[in-house]
């Protein structure tokens, strides 16, 4: 014989996805706070962002009553938006509704009054980080930062001077501890690519590589579609969706005629 219990059954709520509560708590995260890197989001993100920023509410995943949220976006990209507009891969109503402000940042070498105070900056905090009684440049020092075109921008001077501060005992750093040029070109693009999102980073490695591979062929690209081990038919797909032109095969000349 069994027995039913007498206490009464409580009726357990379904529980909201990991995803959903994810997806909540990070709005509420960014409550009186700075959200950066919107332009590396999806679509679908940029539309629920969108309808955020315009009616200043959330719904919670379970509930019908809506919440009020105060949030600050700033929205950092390298890329040339209206590019992305035009291609469909970022909304053109969000960006009229989050340009409030636009401030265009040109690459460091294009801003060597900014230099120096960078440079004193990233010493400063590496020396008390690592413990060292490193204050300041001398004048040859702060000549050749000033000097050199930096073209892996502000990562690369923090390198250098993070580098600098290790090296140095104390006092000013010196000219001498300065290690300028040595991130390779092919490091720096490295670099680049990893900026952004996946999707982002993704496009930029694909564009570098057919540019590349192309180049290899001589823009033969028959032999390209061979030397990537792919039938033409995809490399075709791949060159129409980064909108390379639809230009005439090239056929590699023979360097050594009969």
């Amino acid at each position: 014989m069994r027995y039913r219990s007498s206490r009464p059954s409580r009726r357990r709520e379904p529980r909201p996805e990991k995803s959903e509560l994810t997806r909540e708590a990070r709005f509420q995260r960014w409550e009186g706070a700075t959200r950066d890197g919107l332009t590396s989001d999806t679509q679908a993100l940029q539309a629920a962002l969108l309808r955020v920023l315009q009616e200043r509410e959330i719904v919670r995943i379970g509930e019908t009553v809506a919440r009020k949220v105060d949030v600050r976006l700033v929205a950092a990209t390298n890329r040339d938006l209206s590019s992305l507009i035009a291609a469909g891969q970022f909304r053109e109503d969000l960006y009229y509704r989050i340009a409030v402000i636009t401030i265009l940042l040109p690459p460091l070498r294009l801003r060597i009054p900014d230099i120096a105070g960078l440079a004193h900056t990233f010493a400063a905090a590496y020396a008390a980080k690592i413990g060292k009684a490193v204050s300041g440049f001398t004048p040859e020092a702060m000549a050749r930062l000033e000097g050199y075109p930096w073209p892996g921008n502000v990562r690369e001077l923090e390198n250098v001077v993070h580098r600098a501060v290790i090296l140095t005992p104390s006092g000013a750093i010196t000219a001498a501890v300065l290690a300028l040029g040595t991130i390779s070109h092919e490091t720096t693009r490295l670099i680049e690519l990893l900026e952004g999102g996946y999707r982002e980073s993704k496009e930029k490695f694909d564009r570098l590589y057919f540019t590349r591979l192309l180049e290899l062929a001589q823009q033969d690209r028959s032999r390209a579609a061979e030397m990537a081990e792919i039938d033409r038919t995809t490399l075709y797909d791949h060159l129409s969706r980064l909108g390379f032109s639809k230009k005439a095969e090239r056929k590699p000349q023979n360097p050594h005629p009969a």
